[in-house]
């Protein structure tokens, strides 16, 4: 039986291909302010220009190349606040870290979107016509997540379910992480939780268990600010 043929709708493939640019593009610039000149690898990763003809077969290359060190930066946005990827366990071109060296980094900027919606329908006779505009505000936020890819490959990630047939039924695979829900500071850690207090309530004290396979890397009096990942490491 031939294989089932699926595509994303029109609006679906343009929302992600946007997040995708609006992330490259505060990647890049926030590289540039510590001393990068970070440019595009991938032709079409820092705008929505959808190039027909240069299409590269079965190569995964990543976004974004620094001139001066030569870092090579994939861009991950995310609109959730997590550390996963796209994979295929069944073809190997398709695996997350193919074509990519231990040296690269993977970014994981974490985005928000604004979103209204309005729509039109209108029968004139024998003719309808139905209109429907999408329109998106998009913010970053201010903490970007880099790894290199030989410190993700260190961590075994966690295989979720299969994306629905319109995202062509690769499944995700995605990493323990825990991240911020506002700025504040670590009060207390031993092996078997951490503890915490949040800018917006300094007189609560919070924590969260460290499961038998996590060890913490924050230290006592680390101060952590919104969306930025907190290090919790699973063994491999």
């Amino acid at each position: 039986m031939p294989r089932r043929q699926a595509f994303k709708t029109d609006s679906s493939f343009f929302r992600m291909l946007a997040a995708g640019v609006v992330g490259a593009r505060a990647v890049q610039q926030h590289l540039n302010s510590l001393g990068h000149d970070v440019v595009e690898l991938e032709r079409g990763a820092l705008s929505t220009r959808i190039w027909r003809s240069v299409k590269r077969k079965r190569v995964r290359i990543p976004d974004l190349f620094c001139t001066r060190c030569g870092v090579r930066i994939e861009s991950r946005a995310k609109t959730k606040t997590e550390l996963s990827m796209s994979h295929s366990s069944g073809e190997a071109e398709r695996a997350w870290h193919y074509g990519m060296l231990d040296s690269d980094w993977v970014a994981f900027p974490i985005l928000s979107a604004d979103e209204s919606v309005w729509s039109a329908g209108r029968l004139h006779k024998q003719r309808s016509l139905w209109r429907e505009r999408h329109l998106t505000t998009w913010k970053v936020e201010d903490w970007k997540n880099l790894f290199t890819v030989q410190s993700l490959k260190q961590v075994t990630p966690k295989q979720l379910k299969p994306k629905g047939i319109s995202e062509g039924a690769e499944i995700q695979v995605q990493w323990k992480a825990r991240f911020a829900s506002d700025s504040g500071c670590v009060i207390g850690v031993n092996e078997k939780h951490l503890e915490y207090r949040l800018d917006n309530n300094p007189g609560r004290r919070r924590r969260f268990n460290l499961a038998w396979d996590e060890r913490p890397f924050l230290a006592t009096g680390t101060a952590f600010s919104v969306t930025r990942y907190l290090p919790v490491g699973s063994n491999p």
